[in-house]
């Protein structure tokens, strides 16, 4: 009976969630296509200060897919892919190859180095797009808290045309954005110890760092579509941040989506809310294709 109970709550809770920006009434993806998970890869070249892993799920038949890198959360010190494995296998049933991957962690490693982490995984997905059976040409990104802040990071900082950030063919470049529980802008958190043991200074010694590595600062007309999903009750990553993560892409004329659920908090948003992911796949369905 508690499971029924579960199931319940959390379906009268998804009804009650408010999608601003949907572009009207999507396709549903059924969860249609069987999947397979390969073996744990290293997708990090030998000369990388730590191997790292990735895990991917996939349709097991059909040609080549549009791909999501799939990125866990964990205030950038803990956790690991396993977090994002029921993601990643939903993606995959909904006609995606997802790449569930690691990276490297605070305090052993400061920000960029989780950024550098995401820019290789994209590099060797394309590489082996033939192996993976992905399209390399239609590659988004999803992430959840700390994953949601490296996986925009990264998509806003190479869609500038930025260096140290510019993929090697634009085509590969990343063609959308998932992000929940999204840490937007770090400054409005001048005494979080996270933030300051993921870039190593505190906000009043370092006041450019913590602005550089928020999200809000890069967005232009260049950034990719987003879809933003939030708990309305969210404590420890205020809706707010989500909030203004969309004004700074409406400014820029950037499509952007935000699905919020009036009363999940941050853990109960990522473990229960199963419609921010299925609602999240059809926004990639239709912008990846």
């Amino acid at each position: 009976m508690r499971w029924i109970f579960v199931v319940m709550t959390t379906s009268l809770l998804a009804g009650c969630a408010n999608h601003v920006d949907a572009p009207g009434p999507r396709e549903p993806l059924a969860a249609a296509w069987e999947t397979e998970r390969l073996a744990p890869q290293v997708y990090t070249p030998p000369a990388w200060p730590v191997p790292l892993e990735a895990i991917v799920h996939r349709p097991r038949d059909g040609g080549l897919r549009p791909a999501v890198l799939v990125v866990h959360g964990g205030g950038w010190a803990r956790r690991s892919p396993r977090d994002m494995e029921r993601v990643a296998r939903t993606l995959a049933s909904r006609g995606f190859v997802a790449v569930n991957v690691a990276y490297r962690l605070a305090p052993e490693f400061l920000y960029p180095a989780p950024l550098h982490d995401l820019r290789q995984a994209l590099t060797w997905m394309a590489e082996n797009a033939p192996v993976l059976r992905l399209d390399p040409n239609r590659m988004g990104a999803l992430g959840y808290s700390a994953g949601a802040h490296l996986v925009s990071q990264l998509a806003v900082l190479e869609s500038n045309g930025e260096p140290d950030w510019k993929p090697a063919r634009a085509e590969q470049r990343l063609k959308a954005v998932v992000a929940g529980g999204l840490p937007a802008d770090l400054t409005r958190w001048p005494k979080s110890p996270l933030v300051k043991t993921f870039l190593g200074a505190p906000l009043k010694e370092a006041p450019e760092l913590w602005r550089e590595a928020s999200p809000v600062t890069h967005v232009t007309s260049s950034s990719p579509p987003f879809f933003l999903y939030h708990g309305g009750l969210d404590q420890l990553v205020e809706v707010e941040q989500a909030e203004l993560m969309k004004q700074s892409l409406d400014e820029a004329g950037v499509h952007a989506e935000l699905y919020t659920v009036p009363y999940h908090g941050h853990m109960s948003m990522f473990l229960l809310n199963r419609s921010s992911v299925r609602r999240a796949a059809e926004f990639l369905a239709e912008t990846l294709d």
